[in-house]
């Protein structure tokens, strides 16, 4: 099997669900009476990469495969906005956790 096979196998799934997803996140802005912008689609199209490390991340935690690791994917695209902006408010409020520990809550400046 060449390594081009294997990651098909290994990545399709999750390839699969994340483009069901971000189809089925604008079919429901297109049902809610909302239109699509180019500005959004290529947003999308730029979070999917961070998307794919997050559900391969999920999946291989969680022992997922196949269906199951399509159907994640596929979940995670269609709330994405929301995915983004959560994982990000997480991370800076563990930075500035870990650089108050690490100055003593001091202010930074002069």
């Amino acid at each position: 099997m060449t390594w081009l096979e294997e990651a098909g196998g290994r990545y399709g799934p999750i390839a699969v669900g994340l483009a069901a997803g971000t189809a089925a996140k604008y079919a429901r802005a297109l049902n809610d009476g909302r239109p699509i912008s180019r500005r959004q689609v290529i947003a999308d199209l730029l979070r999917l990469g961070i998307l794919g490390i997050v559900a391969a991340t999920i999946s291989g935690k969680l022992g997922l495969s196949g269906n199951w690791q399509a159907l994640a994917s596929a979940y995670l695209a269609l709330g994405s906005d929301r995915l983004i902006q959560l994982i990000a408010d997480r991370f800076d409020r563990r930075l500035v956790a870990m650089v108050d520990a690490m100055f003593g809550g001091r202010d930074g400046g002069a």
